[in-house]
């Protein structure tokens, strides 16, 4: 609506937030069971890298690119990556 085309000619693609259900596996440490996000740091680094690798996308015809890629920086409250090659 803000750049005024079309919504139809804009597709935003979500995907879903990634997830480390293993995490939550119980683990024995020193014969105590713990979960494994609680027993490893590595847990965290590994979410960590997940979240930065989680990205949206925003497609729209090539004319564009520019009013779309403002609107979706502003509306959704992302930084913008600038343009795929």
């Amino acid at each position: 609506d803000r750049v005024g085309i079309d919504r139809a000619s804009v597709i935003v693609d979500v995907p879903s937030r990634p997830g480390l259900k293993e995490s939550a596996s119980t683990v024995v440490v020193d014969g105590v069971p713990q979960r494994l996000e609680d027993a490893s740091e590595l847990v965290s680094g590994l979410r960590a890298a997940e979240r930065r690798r989680w990205t949206l996308g925003v497609y729209c015809p090539e004319e564009h690119v520019e009013d779309v890629r403002d609107a979706a920086t502003d509306v959704l409250g992302i930084r913008s990556l600038g343009r795929p090659t």
